[in-house]
């Protein structure tokens, strides 16, 4: 009866792997089942009194190890496959910055602001068409648009380099509003950006169709 009931534990197990598999992405799972060797080290101890050496705690740091980074990898790779084109999955707006998602995109529980993270004078272009208000900021600081755009929606665009659009210019999509700043802080390349309607911070993330 117990290896009858072993064997059925065993196909339940696999079945779950193989769906979990057909879900996820290999890198997340995998994650899951490297704790089979930890299992299988504390098992070993607890049942056969087998005491792992030294070598194995090097051998699965470095497996587990290569585990998270594949795993970390693939995350930072996926964020750059969804923001490689500035038309998002709405028609009617566009991501502003070619780059990398950085998370939490929610800055506060009314404010859904996203930053993204690019490279030195990258282009930052507008979500969508709009008219240009404000522009304020210094050259050391950054600039930073203000821009009330077609169905009623403002847009704020912050860490802006060089500004090369002035109050009271109307925007189309195609339109480069100026270049990404470097943070005088931390010295990274992250524009920030949010979008306001009737007094509201919307979630941009799912507006640009990023998750």
């Amino acid at each position: 009866p117990i290896i009858i009931l072993m064997g059925f534990i065993g196909a339940l197990a696999f079945f779950c792997v193989f769906n979990a598999y057909s879900i996820a992405s290999p890198s997340v799972v995998s994650l899951y089942e490297y704790s089979l060797i930890i299992w299988s080290i504390i098992i070993g101890y607890v049942l056969f009194d087998n005491i792992p050496t030294f070598r194995t705690f090097i051998g699965v740091s470095i497996i587990i190890g290569a585990g998270i980074y594949i795993y970390l990898r693939e995350k930072v790779k996926d964020a750059e496959l969804s923001l490689n084109k500035r038309i998002s999955t709405d028609s009617d707006f566009q991501i502003p910055l070619i780059g990398i998602l950085i998370e939490p995109s929610i800055l506060s529980r009314k404010n859904y602001g996203i930053n993204i993270k690019g490279i030195p004078g990258q282009k930052i272009f507008p979500l969508k068409d709009g008219t240009l208000l404000t522009v304020e900021g210094t050259p050391s600081l950054g600039y930073v648009m203000i821009i009330q755009h077609t169905g009623g929606g403002v847009a704020r665009y912050s860490r802006i380099a060089e500004a090369l659009k002035k109050p009271g210019d109307f925007v189309r999509k195609d339109d480069v509003l100026g270049l990404l700043h470097k943070n005088p802080e931390d010295e990274t390349f992250i524009g920030h950006f949010e979008y306001w309607l009737n007094g509201e911070s919307l979630d941009l993330k799912k507006l640009l169709g990023l998750k």
